[in-house]
């Protein structure tokens, strides 16, 4: 899924003749699939980025004539996966049903309810860890519970 994103920033100096700069990426070492082009600023922001890849990232700098320069060094990083949720029923009275909702630390997920498992509700967005309470409908003979992380 390509929802990660990266801003890389670099120190173009006081006396930069560049009026552009290109950065180019790739998921292998020194070879970059995709490029961007950045105006006169000192930072960049990169989106699309698959979850949980390996990113190599190296700019270039473009004067006013169109020249551009050798690349700078390459730099790598790695986008965050997701963090499952586990949940835990949560033993409450009188019909009330308690899900405990552990994870990633910080992390928001969403409680989904659905009584086919094809029509999902979302009843809750909260951050890890908390207890989710819902009352249970007595015409209604099960609920299934699921949860999403919605932030890395």
């Amino acid at each position: 899924m390509a929802s990660q994103s990266v801003t890389i920033t670099w120190d173009s100096g006081s006396d930069s003749e560049f009026v552009s700069y290109k950065i180019y990426y790739g998921t292998v070492s020194h070879v970059y699939n995709y490029q961007v082009t950045f105006g006169n600023t000192n930072a960049a922001t990169i989106t699309g980025l698959d979850e949980g890849a390996t990113y190599y990232i190296a700019a270039t700098g473009v004067d006013g004539l169109g020249n551009e320069s050798a690349y700078s060094n390459e730099i790598s990083f790695t986008t965050t996966s997701p963090t499952a949720a586990t949940l835990t029923p949560v033993l409450e009275p009188f019909g009330i049903i308690g899900i405990s909702v552990s994870g990633g630390n910080g992390s928001q997920y969403v409680v989904q309810t659905s009584t086919d498992l094809v029509n999902w509700v979302s009843l809750q967005t909260n951050t890890a860890p908390f207890i989710f309470y819902d009352v249970c409908s007595p015409d209604v003979p099960q609920f299934f519970y699921r949860t999403m992380c919605l932030t890395p």
